[in-house]
């Protein structure tokens, strides 16, 4: 009888908690990573349907706000800080309208929360 050997299993480490600005000075090189309750969060890989959608509609917003002056057109992997106790992401595409320009920093886009009533 003949033994077959179990694969090793990957351990990975316990991640360790780090602040949201040592998240956006650190590298993260080719890695799709988003910051979340202090810790890194990676993010699903990007298929080709994905990749050629975003290119699509990334080209008709930045023409559409540079013409209209409506604003900046980002795209990730340029975060997005909502608000001091929630998640930094990095969404897909981004408009920050020129009224919000002052929220604008160099690693992020500051933002704000939303109350209830406004909704």
């Amino acid at each position: 009888m003949t033994r077959t050997a179990a694969p090793p299993q990957l351990v990975r480490p316990t991640p360790s908690r780090i602040s949201y600005e040592e998240f956006l000075h650190r590298s993260f090189e080719n890695e799709n990573v988003e910051w979340v309750d202090g810790e890194v969060v990676e993010m699903a890989a990007v298929t080709v349907d994905h990749s050629g959608v975003h290119g699509f509609l990334l080209t008709l917003m930045k023409l559409l706000a540079e013409k209209r002056k409506l604003g900046t057109v980002l795209f990730d992997p340029f975060q997005m800080k909502t608000g001091p106790d929630l998640p930094g992401r990095a969404p897909d595409l981004l408009i920050v309208a020129t009224k919000h320009l002052k929220r604008l920093h160099r690693l992020y886009l500051e933002g704000r929360r939303i109350s209830s009533s406004r909704l």
